[in-house]
C-alpha cells in the first residue's frame, strides 16, 4: 500500500476535527458576551423574588440559559472533545534536540614536580685492604708426648709360644747357620728367632722374624716354603709320625712380623702369635 494514500483519511479526519473544534470555542465566546450585562446591571432581578416567573416563557429564556450553561456545554461537546482518531506516527522523533553534552574537562596544565635527584655516592672510596700479611707463622704442630710402643721382640713372643703348646727341647740357630739352613740373611730382616730342636729326631720348628719393609715379605715367605720342603724330604722315609707333622706346617703373618711353625698344636701356636697384635 501506498504510504501517501493511506495517509489521506487520517488527515482528513483530524482536520474536521479541528474545524468542528473551532466552530464549538467561537459559539461559546459569542454567548458569553450579553449573558454579563443582565446580571451585573439589573440588581432588581437577583433581589426580587418576582424577577422569576414560573411561566415557562420565563425559565426557558435563550439569553439567560445561554450565559451559564450553554457556554460550558458548548465547549465540552461530543464533536468539540472528540480524540483524533490519527495517532502520531511512532517514528516521529522530538523535535527538540537533546542540549549539547558538556565539554570534557581539560587535563591539568600543571606538571608534577620533578623527581627528586639522586643522592650522590660518597666521593670518599673505602680505604684499601690491608695488604701485609701475618709475619708470625703458625708455631710447629706439637710432637706427641707419649712414644708409641716399642716393636716387640720376636724372642718374646717365641718363648710365649712355648710356654703355651708343649714341644720338645728347641735350641736356637745363630749366624752363618741361619742363611745355610733358612735360605735367609739376618741382615735383610730387623730381627728374627730361630728355634728348632737338638736332637734331629723332631721335625718341631718356631721361627720369628720383623721385616724391614713390606717388599721383603715374599723373599722371606719363599725361604721358609723352601726348608719346609728340605723337611718333609729329609722324614719321608724316615720318621712317618714327623713326616706329616712336617707336611702340616704353617706360616701366618701379622703386620711386620711372619711366623714359621711346625707343631702337633699349631692352632696353639697360632693364637700365642697373635696375641700379641690386638
Amino acid at each position: 500500500m501506498n504510504p501517501k494514500s493511506a495517509l489521506s483519511p487520517k488527515l482528513t479526519a483530524l482536520a474536521v476535527s479541528l474545524a468542528l473544534f473551532a466552530t464549538g470555542c467561537g459559539q461559546a465566546a459569542d454567548n458569553a458576551a450579553p449573558s454579563s450585562s443582565p446580571s451585573t446591571g439589573s440588581p432588581s432581578s437577583e433581589s426580587s423574588p418576582t424577577g422569576v416567573s414560573p411561566s415557562p416563557a420565563g425559565s426557558a429564556s435563550p439569553a439567560a440559559s445561554a450565559s451559564t450553561v450553554p457556554s460550558a456545554s458548548a465547549g465540552t461537546s461530543p464533536e468539540g472533545t472528540a480524540k483524533p482518531s490519527v495517532k502520531p506516527s511512532d517514528s516521529a522523533t522530538p523535535s527538540v534536540k537533546p542540549t549539547a553534552q558538556p565539554a570534557a574537562t581539560g587535563k591539568p596544565t600543571v606538571k608534577p614536580t620533578a623527581k627528586p635527584a639522586a643522592t650522590a655516592k660518597p666521593a670518599v672510596s673505602p680505604t684499601a685492604k690491608p695488604t701485609a700479611k701475618p709475619t708470625v707463622k703458625p708455631s710447629a704442630k706439637p710432637s706427641p708426648s707419649v712414644k708409641p710402643a716399642a716393636p716387640v721382640k720376636t724372642a718374646d713372643i717365641a718363648a710365649k709360644i712355648k710356654e703355651t703348646v708343649q714341644m720338645p727341647t728347641l735350641m736356637a740357630v745363630e749366624g752363618d747357620r741361619i742363611q745355610e739352613v733358612y735360605y735367609l740373611d739376618p741382615a735383610q730382616l730387623a730381627d728374627s728367632t730361630f728355634l728348632q730342636p737338638m736332637m734331629n729326631v723332631s721335625t718341631s720348628k718356631i721361627v720369628v722374624v720383623r721385616l724391614k719393609a713390606e717388599k721383603d715379605y715374599d723373599t722371606v715367605a719363599n725361604a721358609l716354603k723352601k726348608r719346609a720342603d728340605d723337611v718333609i724330604r729329609m722324614f719321608s722315609t724316615y720318621l712317618p709320625d714327623q713326616y706329616e707333622l712336617a707336611k702340616n706346617y704353617q706360616i701366618v703373618r701379622k703386620g711386620d712380623y711372619v711366623l714359621f711353625s711346625i707343631s702337633r698344636e699349631q692352632q696353639q701356636v697360632a693364637k700365642a702369635f697373635e696375641s700379641f697384635f690386638k
